[in-house]
């Protein structure tokens, strides 16, 4: 499962090798959803979710195409607030994600045609 759970938008969250970071003991069963593409740029990057927020920081945008072509354009909007009022341009059907960092900050994914 840890081989291939990227593929399918989920990630191992709790590493053997990343308890100094998340605090967390290895939890070798514990998997989170945290979508595509962002579960394959952990796994590629072999980041915990912690590494990836904050790469996400240091980014503000970052430009990804998937393992199966897929463009993407990711953001991280820092200390947005309310949710409500963030207002995002897209052509009809365009996929568009918006979720929280649980720290303040919030992660815009932009599927590109």
């Amino acid at each position: 499962m840890r081989e291939n759970a990227h593929k399918f938008g989920f990630i191992l969250r709790y590493g053997k090798d990343k308890q100094s970071i998340t605090k967390i003991i290895y939890e070798p069963w514990h998997f989170r959803y945290v979508g595509k593409p962002h579960s394959e740029i952990i796994y590629k990057n072999d980041f915990c979710l912690e590494e990836y927020i904050d790469y996400l920081k240091a980014s503000k945008k970052i430009e990804y195409t998937s393992e199966d072509n897929k463009k993407f354009f990711i953001y991280y909007i820092e200390g947005a607030g309310n949710v409500d009022e963030i207002e995002v341009w897209a052509y009809t059907g365009q996929v568009v994600g918006l979720s929280s960092d649980n720290s303040g900050g919030l992660i815009l994914t932009l599927e590109l045609d």
